[in-house]
């Protein structure tokens, strides 16, 4: 009988007031109760007081309808505030909640069997999402904290990462991913059906990045260990934007013929850059920087429709640029480029280097179109040194016999825009 008071004196502010008023009359001398009833008294007034400064956990019901707000479904009588912690359970009655504004909660646990749908324009924020029941996110999803939900299915809508602090994501399937604030570490595979948006310090750790959308970075990106970009959409151009640092580990093309990762800043790849399908990497006028240890990755046959195509507008810009410390780096490299639809590859055979080697040393390459010959293979290889003396180099530049026009055809060297004969 106690248990069902102590009960009623939580759930009901009214029976905290009358509680108060039994233990002021004890004190007065107004009213004699026994021992046992007088430490009663004073412990619930201990748990009432104890209970206004506590975190709740709240439990749904759905005894009413789906509406969040609703009070009569949950089963403190009460709407769980940004303080409290939430069990969705789907024993509690015939509806699962549904969210239709803004709702700030402290932890949520969905259990197996239950679900929360987050409608259109609503948003939930949290601290740590865990348990096997489904979330079904139209809207936005920001967690705080730590997410260890564990349902397969993906999420909907935009899941948002926003912790000033570090967090970590782990497997899981979503539209969009936002990172935001705070050091943020992923380090489980990921696949998304729409965009990956980073603001902040991203690391990615020996896990793989699926991603049928785009990518933007604002911040500093570093993947590392095993980890691997994968471009996979067969129906759409993808774009690797923002401008922000992007340093992949390694990145994977797996396109339709004709289709094409564009650049939209300039990237840097330290381990693989993969083709498992067709896809023309696009460059435009960004760089895309070769590290040491780099190397390029093909299932199929380079041409066309599997390149680096670079337009040459300038020197500095549209590049690719192998970057290494010693000598061995920047031997017997082929770089599959190409310009307008043409593949024109340039193989590295060897480059001797004289003076210190343990510097930043670097070599661009790059394809560039020259309107000035009318009978020539218009396309010419640009070497460009930094922090460093080129003693040798001896390559091979390849050219599609559909380039020759008229003859003799002759292939230039151009220097400051003037072209001189070099065969």
């Amino acid at each position: 009988m106690r248990e069902g008071y102590l009960n009623k004196v939580l759930k009901y502010p009214i029976y905290k007031l009358y509680i108060l008023r039994q233990l002021l009359q004890v004190m007065m001398g107004k009213k004699k109760v026994n021992t046992n009833t007088l430490l009663f008294i004073i412990s619930i007034v201990l748990v009432s007081i104890t209970s206004s400064f506590a975190q709740i956990t709240c439990m749904w019901n759905g005894s009413a309808d789906h509406d969040w707000n609703n009070s009569l479904n949950w089963t403190l009588g009460t709407v769980p505030g940004s303080t409290d912690n939430v069990i969705i359970s789907p024993s509690g009655g015939a509806f699962d909640p549904v969210i239709t504004g803004t709702v700030t909660v402290n932890n949520i646990t969905i259990l197996n069997g239950a679900s929360v749908t987050i409608s259109m324009g609503a948003e939930l924020i949290v601290n740590d999402v865990t348990g096997p029941g489904a979330i079904i996110n139209q809207g936005r999803l920001a967690i705080q904290g730590n997410n260890l939900h564990t349902h397969p299915d993906p999420y909907g809508g935009t899941v948002s990462y926003t912790s000033g602090g570090a967090q970590l994501i782990r497997y899981h399937k979503y539209q969009n991913i936002e990172l935001q604030n705070g050091l943020k570490n992923i380090t489980g595979d990921i696949l998304l059906t729409g965009n990956f948006y980073c603001y902040t310090s991203c690391n990615v750790i020996n896990s793989d990045v699926t991603i049928a959308g785009n990518y933007y970075n604002n911040g500093l990106l570093i993947a590392s260990g095993t980890s691997t970009f994968k471009f996979n959409n067969n129906t759409t151009d993808q774009i690797i934007g923002g401008n922000g640092i992007h340093i992949f580990q390694n990145l994977e093309i797996s396109k339709s013929p004709g289709g094409r990762l564009i650049l939209q800043d300039s990237i840097q790849i330290n381990g693989q850059l993969i083709w498992t399908g067709d896809g023309v990497l696009a460059l435009s006028s960004n760089n895309l920087v070769i590290g040491p240890l780099a190397t390029f990755v093909n299932t199929g046959t380079y041409g066309p429709t599997r390149m680096i195509e670079t337009d040459g507008l300038d020197n500095t810009s549209g590049m690719i640029i192998r970057k290494g410390l010693n000598p061995i780096d920047f031997n017997n490299l082929t770089i599959p480029i190409g310009s307008n639809g043409k593949y024109t590859p340039v193989w590295l055979k060897r480059i001797r280097i004289a003076g210190p080697t343990n510097i930043d040393s670097r070599i661009a390459l790059k394809v560039v179109q020259d309107n000035v010959c009318n009978n020539c293979v218009r396309r010419f290889l640009r070497m460009q040194a930094s922090d460093m003396i080129i003693d040798s180099v001896d390559f091979q530049f390849n050219y599609p016999k559909s380039e020759k026009v008229g003859y003799p055809s002759k292939v230039f060297r151009v220097v400051s825009g003037i072209p001189n004969p070099v065969s």
